[in-house]
This record gives structure tokens, C-alpha cells and sequence, in this order.
């Protein structure tokens, strides 16, 4: 349990609240949406969508030293380029704010932050879509995709194997698909409402495969008695 500081949930301090408040809370939420600024907040995220299907590499990974790596070279590129632009935030600054400064700083460094801006709008625009009670599930694969670009070709954290088992998966219909986590191998997921168990097939072509829904998670019911 927390010991200090907050976590706004839809208005209310989780971390204040009795371990059965949590419990009732936790009923009603299956996806949220993580904010780390300028606070801890978290968001249900409540659009209806289809199945996933997650793929297990089986690759082994080295998250520590991948995440390490990553921030060290975001901070790096921030360092640098508030030299130019004092006024810089990740949080703040639009990506064509950045590229004014792009023939001023060195290439590799650019790429790194323009990337991160990057994810940073895709997130924001995922966060709106999957709030919406009718949402564009064409354009939550096309940030999937846009997303696992920006992670496979400019933080250079996705792996063949992986690629592999994400364009298998886009072949047979899925809408979107990107490694998770830290990267580096381990798992990637694949959006696939329509096609799902051929998109399963074809992830399990080159390693495991499982489909995903999201449910209503643990919940009580009640049953009629029977004489």
C-alpha cells in the first residue's frame, strides 16, 4: 500500500482511501490511462474495443539496461538542445517547435527527441480514443503502428524476431500491432477486432501466441436458487 503522497483517481485520492474502497473501484475499471505529471493521476480509459493478440518471443531481455540506455540518451539530446532552446519541455513543446532547431544539433540527438514528442502526441491521442464511446479502431492500429515505428527505428528497441511476428500479424488483418514494454525482446501485442484467430494463426507461425479481450474483470453475481 502507499505510504505517502497522492493518486487522484477520477477526482479521488486512491492512496487515502480504505482497502474496500479500492476493491470497489477496482470493479468498475478494467483499462486506465497512467499520468506520472505533474502528478500521479490515473484515467479510466472506457471505449469499447476488440480482441488483441499477445506474442511471446521468448527472446530473454535486459529491461534495466534498455530503459537506462534510453534515458541516458533522452537526456543527453535535452541537455543539448536547451542550449538553443532554454525553454524546452516534454511535455509542452510541439514536435514542429523542435524541427526548428533540427540543422542546429547533432542528427542522432534530433531523431531521439523528435521521436519522443512523437510518442508523446501518439499517447495523448490513444488516450482521447479509447475515452470515446464509439471510437476509430482503424486509427487506434495506425498509432499502434505509428508508435512501434518510432521504437523499431529511432530508439532502436524492437528485434527482428519481433518484427517478424508483428508483420506476420499485420498480414493477416491485423489493424495495429507493437512490442511491449521496455523492449528488446519479450512480447508484442497485435489490435485485431475483426480476424482475430487468423492473426493468432499467424503470430503462432514463429513463436506463441494468445488472444486477449478485455473484461469486466472479478465481480460478484448472483445465481438463482434451483429446487
Amino acid at each position: 500500500p502507499a505510504s505517502e503522497g497522492t493518486v487522484v483517481f477520477d477526482g479521488v485520492d486512491v492512496a487515502s482511501l480504505a482497502p474496500e474502497d479500492r476493491r470497489r473501484i477496482r470493479l468498475t475499471r478494467q483499462m486506465i490511462f497512467l499520468e506520472s505529471h505533474p502528478q500521479i493521476k490515473i484515467a479510466p480509459l472506457t471505449a469499447p474495443v476488440g480482441a488483441f493478440v499477445l506474442g511471446n518471443s521468448h527472446e530473454q531481455k535486459d529491461t534495466k539496461n534498455i530503459l537506462g540506455s534510453v534515458k541516458e540518451e533522452v537526456s543527453t539530446a535535452a541537455q543539448a538542445v536547451r542550449k538553443l532552446d532554454p525553454d524546452f519541455s516534454f511535455h509542452g513543446t510541439p514536435v514542429q517547435a523542435l524541427r526548428e532547431v533540427e540543422g542546429r544539433m547533432e542528427k542522432r540527438q534530433f531523431q531521439i527527441l523528435e521521436g519522443t514528442l512523437l510518442n508523446r502526441d501518439i499517447t495523448l491521442r490513444a488516450k482521447g480514443l479509447l475515452r470515446e464511446k464509439r471510437p476509430d479502431h482503424r486509427m487506434i492500429g495506425t498509432l499502434l503502428n505509428d508508435h512501434q515505428t518510432i521504437l523499431r527505428d529511432v530508439l532502436h528497441i524492437s528485434t527482428p524476431k519481433v518484427d517478424a511476428m508483428i508483420d506476420a500479424a499485420l498480414r493477416a488483418g491485423a489493424l495495429g500491432a507493437k512490442i511491449n514494454g521496455s523492449g528488446g525482446g519479450g512480447c508484442m501485442f497485435a489490435y485485431a477486432p475483426e480476424n482475430t484467430e487468423e492473426v493468432a494463426a499467424a503470430v503462432r507461425t514463429i513463436d506463441e501466441a494468445l488472444v486477449v479481450r478485455i473484461d469486466r474483470g472479478t465481480h460478484r453475481e448472483q445465481r438463482k436458487r434451483t429446487e
